[in-house]
């Protein structure tokens, strides 16, 4: 390298006051030292006021000493080599390592060193210019174990910048799409094949612009994987700020194989209340059905001899008997809530209109009196209807069970509104629970009934928590159970 041509005429004016002032007042540590490399040398002749803020070493502490008070055990003795054999050379030096404040304190150093000349080019001081990088290399340490822990998870993980292109993906979404991460880096998220289900949808677009700084979102988005299946992936999205830097980050995990597992287990538990279903649906629809006979049968007997108005009121008359078995046909949808719920608000005297005749032939079959209390009819409350439907299908189910052979057998439901929130009170009179029954209560496959599958409660206490609501037992042995059920108002 070129040698220096930094005049030593430019340090001989440091005493000049104007220059002085604004090498004592520059940011950065500055020292400048004699020329002589070996030891005892080389001396310190001048250090400014940020060499003594970076290093706790006034002025008088250092000058006369030498540089290497500021080393130590983990100070790089490579890196002090090359610095003495450039300089040597007379040439510019730069290159860090650990050096130690005036209290030990360790601190990591980058410096720029280089001779000063004088006119005939001989070298007569060397001055240099430190500064302490050691919350860079903490931070940079930091990422590094932080992508090492990222590159380690099964969970897919993609970090965006504020314009939406990928700054990092771990090797589980790499995988998971057939995409390699050099691929990936530097594309733009709305581009990226694997998401366009849920960018032709809208969806994802709609997420982010949504998100606030510091904020977050949690659903599910589907990615296409490497075999072209579609599948769901719990999302959470979070918008995150450090140290003036801005970015997205998204951690997804596959659900698919738990959705199907839960939809099966669902289904299974299903077939233990189907039979409250469809008792409930053959009483409701045998009144409709034998009315829409009876006056069918008139109407045919007198089709001739009936004036039009009468004709008129009977087709009327048929007419409101086939929508009332449209809506009780219309219940049947609330059965089995498969995939995501889609929380909206229920009217719950609406909900209770649809619901209750499904269960009231079964209570009257088993002689079971249900008694229900609406505090108000107006009340309303966040949930999906079919997730509701199951949670309380389940719910009454299991109290009518713990009724058999009851001899004053009884099923209150008490719904009121309490703060912000819409209280569901299940009660029974039935069998109860001993404490090592409750414990085990969520867990799955365990039932006391011969035709139970064990999934209900599970179940149950899924949907409750996906609505965003609350679930409470409790129960003593031959007195009853009570099952508090809280939600979201509108």
């Amino acid at each position: 390298m070129a040698r220096s041509s930094f005049p030593s005429e430019a340090l001989e004016v440091v005493s000049d006051a104007e220059l002085r002032s604004f090498v004592d007042a520059a940011d950065e540590s500055i020292l400048i030292t004699e020329n002589q490399l070996d030891r005892p040398g080389p001396r310190i002749l001048y250090v400014n006021q940020a060499f003594t803020e970076l290093t706790g070493f006034t002025a008088e502490d250092a000058i006369g000493r030498t540089p290497r008070m500021l080393q130590g055990p983990k100070t790089d003795r490579d890196v002090l080599a090359r610095l003495k054999r450039q300089l040597a050379a007379g040439e510019v030096f730069t290159g860090e390592t650990v050096n130690y404040r005036k209290n030990g304190e360790e601190f990591v150093v980058h410096w720029y060193a280089q001779p000063v000349c004088n006119e005939r080019g001989e070298v007569t001081k060397f001055v240099g210019v430190q500064r302490d990088i050691s919350a860079v290399r903490h931070n940079e340490r930091l990422a590094q174990r932080l992508e090492a822990a990222f590159d380690s998870l099964q969970e897919i993980v993609l970090i965006l910048s504020p314009e939406l292109t990928v700054q990092y993906v771990n090797p589980a979404l790499a995988g998971l799409t057939g995409e390699s991460r050099r691929f990936l880096m530097g594309s733009y998220l709305l581009r990226l094949p694997f998401f366009q289900p849920a960018v032709e949808g809208g969806e994802l677009l709609r997420v982010v612009e949504g998100l606030e700084p510091g904020g977050s979102w949690h659903g599910e988005l589907p990615i296409v994987n490497a075999r072209g299946q579609v599948l769901a992936i719990e999302t959470s999205l979070m918008q995150l700020s450090y140290e003036g830097n801005a970015g997205i980050v998204l951690v997804g995990r596959d659900r698919t194989q738990e959705r199907r597992l839960e939809s099966i287990a669902s289904a299974l538990n299903m077939t233990e209340n189907t039979g409250y279903i469809f008792a409930g649906l053959r009483h409701e629809l045998g009144n409709p059905v034998n009315s829409l006979k009876s006056a069918l049968t008139v109407v045919k007997q007198n089709l001739g001899t009936f004036p039009v108005e009468k004709l008129e009121s009977y087709v009327d008359r048929m007419a409101a008997e086939v929508s009332r078995m449209e809506y009780l046909l219309g219940a049947l949808k609330s059965v089995n809530p498969g995939g995501s719920l889609r929380l909206v608000d229920i009217p719950v005297s609406e909900f209770l209109v649809g619901f209750l005749p499904l269960i009231q032939e079964e209570m009257v079959r088993r002689s079971i009196s249900l008694r229900v209390a609406l505090a108000a009819a107006d009340l309303s409350l966040r949930g999906d209807p079919r997730a509701l439907h199951q949670v309380m299908l389940n719910l009454i189910t299991n109290a009518a069970d713990a009724l058999e052979g009851c001899d004053e057998p009884e099923i209150a439901l008490a719904i009121s509104p309490t703060g912000d929130e819409v209280r569901m009170v299940i009660e029974d009179n039935g069998a109860g629970m001993s404490d090592e029954q409750l414990e085990r209560l969520y867990q799955p496959f365990n039932t006391t009934k011969s035709h139970g599958t064990g999934l209900g409660m599970v179940i149950t206490q899924r949907l409750v928590a996906q609505m965003n609501g609350t679930m409470a037992v409790t129960s003593e042995n031959a007195v009853g159970t009570r099952v508090i059920l809280s939600f979201e108002q509108p």
